[in-house]
Parts: C-alpha cells; sequence; structure tokens
C-alpha cells in the first residue's frame, strides 16, 4: 500500500520511501484484509500489473496472496524499483516480480495481458486518469479485474487523549491531553485542503471506472482505527507523515503553533510524537474493484 504523493519526483524518494515503508508495516493487517478481498474476487490470476508501485508492499502483499502468479511493477522512478526489487528479494518473491519504469502519462510500453490491475494511491497524481483506465481496459484480458485503492482522507494521530468511543487512551498524561496538539492537527489539514483539492487527492473514481468501459464494479470501505505505540514504527510513521507536511503548513501557521510543531515533531522531548502516550492511527481505504466485459 502507497502513501499519498508517492509517484512524484525523485528528489523526493527518500522522504516517501521512508513513509510508504512505516505505512507498510503500520497497516500490514489493513494491506491483508484488501487483498484477501481481491482474492475473493479473482481465485488464480496469472499475471498481475502494479501501477505505480511505490516500494513494494502492494506488490509483495499480492505475490504473497497469489503464490502462483507473475507481477510487474511499474513506477515512473528508477529509485523505487529498486525498492520493489528489494522488497520482493526480502520476501523471497523476486523470483516472480519483474519491473517497467514508465509515465503514466506518457505513451506506455507494451506490457502484455494481465488478468489483475492493481492501482494504489496512484492514479490520483496523474494528469489523466481518465485516460488511464482507459489504458488499463486495453491491458486486462477479457474478463479481468482492475482494483483502485484510494485513501480516504489524511490520517490523524492525534486525539487529544480520547479514543473514538471517548474513553481516555492509556497512558495519556494530561499535559498530553490537553497541550494543543490535536487542534494543531486539525488546523494543519485544513491548510493542505486549502492548498489541494479533497477530489484531487481523495477521488472517488466511480463515474471514471464505468466510463471506461468497465463492468460489475464493487466499492468496499476499510475503516482503521488502531493504537500506536510511540517509541516504535508508529512514532516515527506519524512523525514522517507530519514533517513531510511542514512545507505546505509551516509557513501559515502562528508563531506559537509553529513552536509545538516543532516540539511534536522532534525525535525527543514530552511533545514529541516519539514519546507521546497519545497516539491513534485513524484513517481509511476505499477499494473499487471491476470487470473488463
Amino acid at each position: 500500500m502507497t502513501a499519498p504523493h508517492s509517484h512524484t519526483h525523485a528528489h523526493d524518494d527518500a522522504s516517501i520511501a521512508e513513509i510508504l515503508d512505516l505505512d507498510a508495516v503500520v497497516l500490514t493487517s489493513t494491506l491483508g484484509d484488501i487483498t484477501t478481498w481481491v482474492g475473493e474476487r479473482v481465485r488464480s490470476p496469472q499475471r498481475i500489473l502494479d501501477v505505480g508501485a511505490g516500494s513494494g508492499a502492494g506488490t509483495v502483499a499480492l505475490a504473497e496472496r497469489f503464490p502462483t502468479a507473475q507481477l510487474l511493477a511499474a513506477d515512473r522512478s528508477a529509485g523505487m524499483l529498486d525498492r520493489v526489487r528489494g522488497a520482493a528479494a526480502a520476501a523471497g518473491v523476486a523470483g516472480r516480480v519483474s519491473t517497467v519504469r514508465m509515465d503514466f502519462d506518457g505513451a506506455w510500453p507494451e506490457l502484455g495481458a494481465v488478468d489483475l490491475a492493481w492501482a494504489s494511491a496512484s492514479l490520483h497524481e496523474l494528469a489523466d486518469a481518465a485516460r488511464a483506465f482507459g489504458v488499463l481496459a486495453g491491458v486486462l484480458s477479457p474478463g479481468g479485474l482492475l482494483v483502485v485503492v484510494e485513501m480516504d482522507g489524511p490520517p490523524r494521530f492525534l486525539s487529544g487523549g480520547e479514543s473514538t468511543n471517548g474513553s481516555t487512551n492509556a497512558g495519556t498524561s494530561a499535559a498530553e491531553s490537553g497541550d494543543g496538539a490535536a487542534e494543531l492537527e486539525a488546523h494543519i489539514h485544513e491548510l493542505l485542503a486549502e492548498k489541494r483539492s479533497p477530489a484531487h487527492d481523495h477521488p472517488d473514481w466511480s463515474d471514471g471506472i464505468e466510463r471506461a468501459g468497465f463492468t460489475r464494479i464493487e466499492k468496499a470501505s476499510f475503516v482503521v482505527d488502531l493504537p500506536l505505540e510511540p517509541d516504535a514504527v508508529g512514532g516515527r510513521y506519524a512523525q514522517a507523515y507530519l514533517r513531510r507536511l511542514a512545507p505546505v503548513a509551516v509557513p501559515r501557521m502562528t508563531a506559537s503553533e509553529r513552536a509545538l510543531f516543532e516540539q511534536l515533531i522532534a525525535d525527543d522531548g514530552p511533545l514529541s510524537l516519539r514519546r507521546r502516550g497519545d497516539l491513534r492511527l485513524r484513517t481509511g481505504r476505499t477499494v473499487w474493484a471491476a470487470r473488463r466485459p
């Protein structure tokens, strides 16, 4: 599974790859649930295309879910494809994974027919997603399955000391509960929403899929609401994600907000995301599945 803006320019690869790798660990269970859902709709695909493979979490998950399939991981970044190959080797599936570097907004190379096309958090980055749906319809074998995964919205990490049922999270100090961090996170997302349309980052692809000629369109939601350990992967994930938002958000913060933000993304300190006891990941994924006639 990929993270937002995971298929942009090469200079972003290092920070994006960190978020993608942490995302894959934190959301391992969710990715497993999604591939299980996909497996109920396509039994034994022999060839799978991963459109915008990122650092390879989706490619590996699909290889493990479909142990007889050959996988083709496509991305515009050579660095990301290096990571795909490394992830495949680490998972013991390198013999079934090949890679291709391509610009999805340009001319697509000959890919050969596939039985399953998977696009996770990648199509919203394209200049013309409608064109991509049409190309994918041509790449898929008759009866082949298209699967598109998108985030429902930006992840939230700071609950203000309360879980989703309103009870106080274990381990949360009074200082953490009322330090203003949750309010700052909400403000950051308001600032981001002013810069980028939700329809761009978190689109509803139902109409576009139908217009491309796909049939039997299904749509499912996977809700994520889980506590994160601050001194492990969870804290690093929250830190990396908020750090990536800094260039857009920080210039529009007040001085007091900037001071609090710096404490949150610091590696240490009582308010650091790496030390807090009130981290809880709240996000979700929407998945579409559709058939090529």
